[in-house]
């Protein structure tokens, strides 16, 4: 079997659209106090069709931490300790309640702040109650689809080929393929999560997984799945005039037929178009402020420091930054905040720059739990698959993108051009993907 995909170094055309479409909406600008961030890179900008609004959020500085009980316990215990000092000590009050709003892990070295700080953010815009399912909007599903097992909720995802029309499609295909899952199990989800006003990208997932409303055989599998490309695809494009420039029409010399192809990277292909469905900021507090900052400003958190995460001791490049005019070290909250719109995060397995690090499943944390930006409550975030690729060789540049999903409590491993995108159980829990699906190259977990 030849191996061909989406990952090429030569379709440069069809990522320079793709950005170039991004492009064109107005570049989010965060305003924290004074300070205005004019742009964000390509990657995070939001797609044309997302509105955003500036809105007054109240950051709470006390950031709950899951690292361990005894680390709970030693706060409960320091903040008992401060109580009792507080009261025994009237004449110093202002003092003790100033230390009373000391955030958890912030050094005593550090000017404190209080409970909430008011930051001034441009977030996208949201429907009326985000978060809520009116019962007129939940989508139908047939009460055949019901099953004890989850992974019986799963739906052949094939590959596309040139006899559908449009191929090379694997860059999105373990996104979609999951998320049609997601619909299947729980009808509700997206009506829940899928909170922005006018985001084409979000209706085309809304449009997508609601093709997938009853029991489906193969064949009929390989047609859903071939309609739900041409969506995508069609929400990429959102110019039709760009249609043959941007994904290079092609006409296969032993057929004749003409077909799209969609070679690319999961980059350009899913995150960039729902930047704003994923997006987390960083607060970084010194003696003159305490600023919220979009992850998209620093290297992004690598799969090997999830852990550190989720243990609240992950330190952004910026920790080990000065600031220029108090001079004194920012301090990290280590925890990313998430808005009311993100509904999955990601981080990649390899940041590109420094020596990739060793990854196994195993060490890939199953729930992680991030503050929302707004209310300060913990969100939970559940694994939901590992991205792999092949390399390329220099006959064949492509590369072909593969997946792992967990589902339930099992691993299991996905291809689209293998068994029409059937699922296959990794017997061992904790052993790795086959040799044939290449290396890990992102993580994703969404929003329960």
């Amino acid at each position: 079997m030849t191996v061909v995909s989406c990952d090429s170094p030569n379709n440069n055309l069809y990522h320079q659209r793709v950005t170039e479409a991004n492009r064109r909406d107005t570049s989010r600008a965060i305003n924290v106090d004074d300070v205005r961030v004019s742009s964000e890179p390509p990657s995070r900008r939001p797609s044309a069709s997302t509105s955003t609004t500036n809105e007054v959020v109240e950051i709470d500085s006390h950031e709950t931490s899951h690292s361990s009980i005894a680390e709970s316990l030693h706060n409960l215990v320091t903040m008992l300790y401060k109580i009792f000092f507080f009261l025994l000590t009237p004449r110093t009050r202002s003092v003790k309640c100033y230390i009373l709003a000391w955030p958890c892990g912030v050094s005593r070295k550090k000017k404190v702040f209080a409970t909430r700080t008011r930051q001034v953010l441009a977030m996208p815009a949201l429907r009326q109650n985000p978060g809520s399912a009116p019962r007129s909007e939940v989508p139908y599903l047939d009460p055949t689809v019901s099953f004890s097992n989850p992974v019986e909720y799963w739906v052949p995802f094939p590959w596309g080929t040139v006899d559908s029309g449009i191929t090379n499609t694997c860059a999105f295909d373990s996104f979609l393929a999951h998320l049609v899952w997601m619909f299947r199990r729980d009808p509700t989800y997206f009506v829940r999560n899928l909170n922005l006003v006018n985001s084409r990208a979000e209706h085309a997932v809304k449009a997508i997984v609601n093709l997938y409303w009853r029991q489906l055989p193969v064949p009929s599998a390989e047609n859903l799945s071939t309609r739900a490309h041409f969506i995508w695809r069609n929400m990429l494009l959102q110019d039709r005039s760009q249609q043959r420039p941007l994904y290079g029409l092609q006409t296969d010399p032993a057929t004749g037929k003409t077909f799209v192809n969609m070679a690319g990277g999961h980059s350009t292909s899913v995150f960039t178009p729902l930047s704003d469905s994923s997006l987390m900021w960083f607060v970084h507090s010194c003696d003159c402020r305490e600023s919220a900052d979009p992850s998209s400003r620093f290297s992004q958190v690598v799969a090997a420091d999830i852990w550190k995460v989720t243990s609240g001791i992950y330190e952004t490049p910026k920790s080990k930054l000065k600031c220029k005019v108090c001079q004194e070290p920012f301090d990290s909250r280590h925890r990313p905040l998430v808005a009311p719109s993100t509904w999955f995060v990601h981080f990649p397995v390899w940041d590109g720059q420094n020596a990739r690090p060793p990854f196994e499943l195993s060490d890939l944390p199953t729930i992680m739990y991030l503050p929302e930006l707004r209310t300060g409550n913990e969100i939970t975030f559940q694994l939901g698959y590992v991205g792999y690729a092949t390399m390329g060789t220099p006959r064949n540049p492509l590369t072909h993108v593969t997946s792992v999903h967990y589902i339930g409590r099992d691993y299991y491993w996905y291809d689209g051009m293998v068994d029409s995108g059937t699922l296959h159980l990794m017997e061992d829990a904790f052993e790795e993907a086959p040799a044939h699906m290449g290396d890990p190259q992102y993580v994703v977990y969404f929003r329960l």
